[in-house]
């Protein structure tokens, strides 16, 4: 007698749910997707309105560079296909103070030689703000396997690939935007560390931003978000999984601290061998398990808005 095929559920349509779908699907496990949204995506959506195309998400995907491990994740779960465009664009962004403009361009030497020509006085400053980003340019996200699952000498692979990242935490991994923007003399240059990102953000993260649009891992695919949704949303059906919209999750089923299955907003029962919940994590604890779930360090998390904000509820 053939054995049935183990089944997971999953809570929340968003690029994590789907993900994690598609990555059910290829194990050989049959998989549901419960979103509470007539589409899915999440986060990860746009939208049109008179004449005009609202992107909610994407500014630019890391892990476009063909090659690199994310960008095989990326193909794998549909999100991008080998002959995916993407927009046309020389610049991460502009900044404007006044009547100045202020760009960081995906040329890094351009960006550096009109800084310069801007304001003298910040040589130092720029200069190293510079060498440190082309030092970030080597920053990839590993993502040939789960943290956990890394062993020494994929560790050892890690830190030779990321070889400069250290001078750049060391430089920039304990100050945020607005400290960094301190160290800048003109006004459009305190101003274009501190109008794109928070200026509560590490320094160094934003460093690892703008190196992944230098170094062309960092493109923006053409139709934004909605259209590697539609993407991932079509890679998760031809696999054979099922996504049900309009169908919010109102708890997750457990019995002997053990999830079991789910419990739909009408009132219906869904048994699975798994649940994996992939929505906001305050959503999970809050409705579909409960807060005497929440660890201690969780707990703390929640406690502390000013250290920890919650943008989403």
């Amino acid at each position: 007698m053939k054995e049935s095929k183990k089944k997971i559920v999953i809570a929340g349509g968003g690029i994590a749910g789907l993900s994690a779908g598609i990555y059910g699907k290829l194990a050989g496990y049959d998989v549901d997707i419960y979103e509470k949204n007539p589409v899915a995506g999440g986060q990860c959506m746009g939208w049109n309105r008179q004449g005009c195309h609202i992107d909610n998400c994407i500014h630019w995907l890391t892990g476009t560079k063909k090659g690199t491990a994310l960008r095989k994740v990326w193909e794998t779960v549909g999100a991008l296909e080998e002959y995916t465009e993407f927009a046309d664009c020389d610049s991460f962004y502009t900044s404007i103070k006044g009547d100045l403009q202020v760009t960081l361009w995906k040329d890094l030497e351009r960006t550096k030689v009109e800084l310069l020509e801007l304001s003298p006085e910040d040589e130092t400053e720029i200069k190293k703000f510079v060498e440190h980003v082309k030092y970030a340019t080597k920053c990839e996200i590993p993502a040939e396997k789960p943290m956990d699952a890394m062993g020494i000498t994929d560790y050892i692979h890690m830190g030779a690939s990321m070889a400069d990242m250290p001078k750049v935490m060391k430089e920039y991994g304990s100050i945020d935007l607005e400290e960094m923007s301190a160290k800048f003399r003109h006004p459009a240059l305190k101003a274009l560390f501190t109008d794109y990102l928070p200026k509560e953000y590490v320094a160094s993260s934003f460093l690892v931003s703008y190196a992944s649009i230098v170094s062309g891992n960092g493109e923006i695919p053409t139709g934004g978000s909605l259209a590697m949704v539609n993407r991932m949303v079509r890679r998760f059906r031809q696999l054979g999984g099922n996504l049900y919209c309009n169908m919010p999750v109102s708890r997750i089923l457990i019995e002997n601290r053990k999830a079991i299955g789910i419990e739909t907003a009408d009132k219906k029962t869904v048994l699975a061998d798994y649940v994996i919940s992939s929505v906001d994590t305050m959503e999970m604890f809050r409705n579909l398990i409960g807060k005497k779930y929440m660890d201690a360090k969780w707990q703390s998390c929640y406690a502390d808005n000013e250290k920890y904000p919650l943008f989403t509820l």
